[in-house]
């Protein structure tokens, strides 16, 4: 919902900004990766002097500013401190892209590079996924659970069938003995009865 809502509003900028916007492009970065974020001029060449950026992410939070050619994160939100790194010496070439750190799902959505020296402005919508690592291990957790689970039931099946012959044969046993025993006792009993009787 959120990207969908982030998507809109980069196509509603490019409609009615005033900017040139010439480009808006879709970048996918993984929790916890890096994303190259783009932002380049039509111009390829560039004083330094008169270099000024702004990056913002959705519309308003301030991500990095260029001034004069150098790097200021005095206007910096804070949530982005030590997560973006610049490239200063692409400046003169006309390249102003940023890296965006240890990505989490709060930095998905649009940022905007202003290129206020030129006049130029370029949206990127970033989406931040899962990264498919975490969705095997986390997937292999499941698995190697499961298989404990299924290990610890068939374990316990077998005692319990190994338990219950193990009753029914020294129940049969007990039995037999018991009969073979009365039958035994009876034998040795009755000739004793008949002497008594002559």
């Amino acid at each position: 919902m959120i990207i969908s809502c982030c998507y809109i509003y980069a196509l509603l900028v490019n409609i009615w900004t005033t900017d040139k916007v010439y480009s808006q492009v879709t970048i996918n970065g993984v929790i916890g990766g890096s994303v190259l974020l783009p932002c380049a001029s039509k111009r390829h060449e560039h004083k330094l002097q008169d270099i000024n950026i702004h990056w913002r992410h959705n519309a308003s939070m301030p991500v990095y500013d260029i001034f004069k050619g150098k790097g200021s994160v005095e206007h910096q939100e804070p949530r982005f401190k030590n997560k973006t790194d610049i490239f200063p010496y692409d400046f003169v070439r006309g390249n102003f892209s940023i890296q965006l750190n240890k990505l989490i799902h709060t930095d998905a959505g649009v940022y905007e590079c202003y290129i206020i020296h030129s006049g130029e402005h370029v949206n990127v919508l970033l989406l931040v996924n899962e990264s498919t690592e975490a969705k095997e291990a986390g997937g292999g957790n499941k698995s190697e659970e499961t298989n404990i689970v299924l290990i610890s039931i068939t374990v316990l099946c077998v005692f319990v069938v190994v338990l219950s012959i193990s009753l029914f044969v020294y129940k049969w046993f007990y039995k037999t003995s018991r009969s073979q025993l009365s039958y035994y006792v009876s034998e040795e009993l009755e000739p004793v009865n008949q002497n008594h009787h002559n």
